[in-house]
């Protein structure tokens, strides 16, 4: 489910993900943000946004394998993999699978900046971005792309946020459902109007494959019970 921090008293939104960012944490599945959400686009303005992410996705660096590409726009990142704080309340999101987005009110850190992310229950990765102008940035769009999900299987989910230019804003998934655990790749790109700030790719895989993280959120009790093979765990 995706999540979003609130620190600094700015709302966030709930969501049945880990997306998080640490101004806001937001609705779509697993995702979480520290921003305040406002109204999505209409469906043009998100027709441009996956037309620019589409070709954002075959510049250079991505294709040479780097993990983070970032724009002008943003002064620094960081990324990789969190275990993520409990939510403190919930926002519309309804761009997102749940229609919801988690809101938190703490910054947790990386456990590690890998971007192969094991595909278990309680495990949250994302991004933590800070903007290159000190009032920060509005009216951000943030997407996430993924392997199809849950009974729709959709392999979209958006909401809009802020990023904030005196602390980083992170924004994570979190694996909170069986049906959130599809393996392959995910993207996560932030947008403002067709201009995309940065874009994030992790790699989801089994558990098996990286065991010193698929138990670092405490949930290594559902390792053998559930993992991404099983018809539970595809959704």
């Amino acid at each position: 489910m995706l999540r979003l921090n609130t620190l600094g008293g700015v709302q966030g939104n709930d969501l049945h993900a880990a997306f998080f960012s640490s101004w806001q944490k937001s609705g779509a599945y697993g995702w979480y943000s520290m921003f305040t959400n406002s109204q999505l686009c209409d469906r043009l303005a998100t027709m441009r946004v996956l037309l620019c992410i589409l070709i954002f996705a075959v510049h250079p660096a991505l294709a040479a394998g780097k993990p983070v590409l970032t724009g002008p726009d943003i002064a620094g990142v960081d990324s990789g993999v969190i275990c993520p704080p409990e939510p403190v309340g919930t926002s519309p999101a309804p761009g997102t699978l749940a229609g919801t987005t988690h809101v938190i009110n703490e910054d947790p850190p990386f456990v590690s900046n890998t971007h192969t992310v094991p595909a278990a229950l309680g495990i949250g990765f994302g991004v933590k971005a800070r903007a290159a102008d000190l009032s920060g940035l509005q009216d951000v769009t943030m997407v996430v792309t993924h392997p199809p999900m849950g009974k729709q299987k959709i392999t979209t989910q958006s909401f809009p946020t802020r990023i904030s230019g005196l602390t980083h804003s992170v924004t994570f998934y979190q694996f909170d459902y069986a049906y959130e655990l599809v393996t392959g790749r995910w993207q996560m790109t932030a947008m403002q109007g067709d201009t995309v700030l940065y874009q994030a790719s992790f790699d989801v895989v089994s558990p098996q494959r990286v065991p010193e993280l698929a138990g670092v959120c405490g949930y290594e009790n559902l390792l053998s019970a559930l993992t991404p093979s099983t018809p539970a765990a595809r959704g």
